[in-house]
Parts: C-alpha cells; sequence; structure tokens
C-alpha cells in the first residue's frame, strides 16, 4: 500500500477534493500537507510506485476504487462510540 498527496493542478486538485468530501463529509482539511490517499482507492495501471509513495501516470485521474459510503463512514462514528 501507498500513499499519495492531493495533486498541484487546481482542476485535479478539486476533482480529489469531491471525491473525498464525499466520503468524509466536511469533515477533513483539503490544505492539510498532511492529506494523503492511498494506492487502494486506484487502479494499479494508474500509478507507478515509488517507495513509500506513488506517482499517478496521468495528473487527471481521480480515486475511485474502494471508497466507503458515507453511511459507511456514520455507522463506524456509532460504533466507537458505542465502545
Amino acid at each position: 500500500m501507498f500513499g499519495c498527496r492531493l495533486p498541484k493542478l487546481e482542476s485535479a486538485r478539486h476533482a480529489w477534493e469531491l471525491v473525498i468530501t464525499s466520503v468524509v463529509g466536511d469533515d477533513w482539511n483539503p490544505k492539510s500537507k498532511f492529506t494523503f490517499v492511498c494506492s487502494e482507492h486506484f487502479l494499479e495501471t494508474d500509478y507507478i510506485p515509488s517507495g513509500v509513495s506513488f506517482r499517478l501516470k496521468n495528473v487527471k485521474t481521480v480515486p475511485t476504487l474502494n471508497l466507503p459510503s458515507r453511511a459507511d463512514k456514520e455507522n463506524d462514528k456509532q460504533v466507537i462510540i458505542k465502545a
């Protein structure tokens, strides 16, 4: 599993922000330099591994695989609160 920072290209970054917000809600900071998306959310053909991170072959690639729904996130919160 590798991690990738959000793209610097504004249009690509915006597309990533929409995907991430649809999953986690507004509960994150898109300006953080510590925001990464792991390789499990991309096709293996979309990236080139590089140490503990990866480079995308096409800057317009957006994470689409294995994305939990917002309902899954809410269920996780409920389980954590109950524990």
